[in-house]
């Protein structure tokens, strides 16, 4: 994979420098397993969150990805160019973050999707989280 991180906005980010198709598989998550989020972890299933390094902690939040969690893997949903940011929309993976934030896109407090109830918006038929949440009848 070629990627860099660099700063913008006052925050570092991980950048492609190719091309990626949607469904390529970027990156395999590795890192320390752990019980509870923190600021430098990703959450692959309901009570596992993997401590992850760089260059995966280097990747931002986003309103509209362009990559997904799918467990350990991170795909493609998004074609991306070169000089494109790789992100994630965290509330769709992360179910309580440990450091909540305002995005700078939409100026939302991102919290996780146990706060999705703060979100109208998600609970729209054509969101991305609207099945999982009926699926749990939450």
């Amino acid at each position: 994979m070629y990627m860099i991180v660099k700063e913008v906005n006052g925050m570092q980010g991980l950048f492609a420098v190719q091309q990626y198709k949607v469904n390529e598989i970027l990156f395999v998550i590795e890192g320390e397993e752990i019980h509870s989020p923190t600021r430098n972890s990703i959450q692959i299933s309901s009570s596992v969150h993997i401590n992850v390094k760089a260059p995966l902690a280097f990747i931002n939040h986003s309103c509209f990805p362009n990559i997904v969690i799918d467990k350990k893997k991170i795909k493609v949903i998004k074609a991306i160019e070169p000089g494109d940011e790789i992100c994630f929309d965290y509330n769709q993976s992360e179910f309580d973050l440990a450091n909540k934030f305002e995005c700078v896109t939409c100026r939302q407090w991102i919290k996780g999707a146990k706060h999705y109830k703060e979100y109208p918006c998600l609970m729209h038929p054509n969101s991305s989280l609207h099945h999982l949440f009926e699926k749990q009848n939450i």
